[in-house]
């Protein structure tokens, strides 16, 4: 998979106190040209949950699962 092929959105979530509102920490990868889209929000911070995505993304495109 090479970089140029994923579409990463973020999204925030909401905090169980007030002190870090609207912080992204929700990741939403799609392959592109496959269409296969991956989230995360499992993990306590935004690059985990993106790296965690991108993993399971990738082994969904080398499996061929459509």
């Amino acid at each position: 998979m090479q970089p140029n092929d994923w579409k990463i959105e973020l999204w925030p979530e909401p905090a169980k106190t007030g002190m870090q509102v609207g912080i992204p920490k929700g990741v939403k990868v799609t392959h592109i040209p496959t269409g296969l889209v991956e989230t995360c929000n499992t993990e306590r911070g935004m690059h985990a949950n993106r790296d965690k995505a991108l993993q399971k993304l990738a082994m969904r495109v080398v499996m061929g699962e459509p």
